[in-house]
């Protein structure tokens, strides 16, 4: 299992917790970037240093976030907004911050943003990626692999986060007044609600509610 890591990321070898040998690293470069692949059991997180700058984004995949049909509004609302940018794969936190990460990724190219939530949407049998986050000087993503199944999760992971990396460094700096609490102010970037679910998601980016399907003519 670990030789493909290796091999992954041209490394030159593996780096072991001496205090708990579940926990691997392997570390090397995606196109000439430094990177790290870390194993804990089966949990796996792959990072990549990048110029994030002032931008931002963090996707979260949980099943359970999505609104259930019918379900009453949440009375202890702590105004965090959550807009769902694919099925069960959203977006969430204070509605400007929600703006910036929702801006970030509406300004990736549309190969690279297809990329990004298929990843993140993917399932077993190789594991599950829950989390990806772009800040600072960072690019990760993590998740949970299957049992032998850490080295084809990571060379997709690596995959994205090569091209990831490459695309948001060369962004422009994000326009605080485009995403006004939340709400891309251009027409293709649209943030509604779907009537039969409720879920918030990006009207635009896909004329249908990534978690129930419903077309967007059932959008309120």
């Amino acid at each position: 299992m670990l030789q493909p890591l290796v091999e992954l990321l041209g490394a030159p070898g593996v780096w072991r917790d001496p205090d708990d040998n579940r926990v691997i690293e392997v570390r090397g470069a995606i196109d000439g970037r430094p990177a790290r692949v870390r194993l804990d059991d089966r949990n796996l997180v792959v990072t990549v240093k990048a110029e994030v700058k002032m931008r931002m984004l963090i996707l979260m995949r949980d099943l359970d976030a999505v609104p259930k049909v019918g379900s009453p509004d949440d009375p202890w609302d702590d105004g965090q907004v959550r807009t769902f940018v694919g099925k069960a794969v959203y977006v969430e936190g204070e509605a400007t911050i929600a703006g910036v990460m929702l801006e970030t990724l509406g300004d990736l190219g549309p190969e690279v943003r297809a990329q990004v939530l298929a990843v993140m949407s993917e399932g077993y049998p190789d594991g599950v990626i829950t989390v990806l986050s772009a800040a600072g000087d960072e690019i990760a993503l993590s998740g949970v692999v299957a049992f032998g199944g850490a080295a084809a999760k990571a060379k997709v992971a690596v995959d994205v986060l090569g091209r990831l990396a490459a695309e948001i460094e060369n962004l422009p700096q994000p326009d605080p007044m485009r995403f006004a609490g939340g709400q891309d102010t251009r027409p293709q970037g649209t943030v509604t609600s779907c009537r039969y679910c409720g879920s918030r998601f990006v009207l635009g980016w896909d004329f249908r509610c990534p978690n129930c399907g419903a077309p967007h003519e059932g959008a309120r």
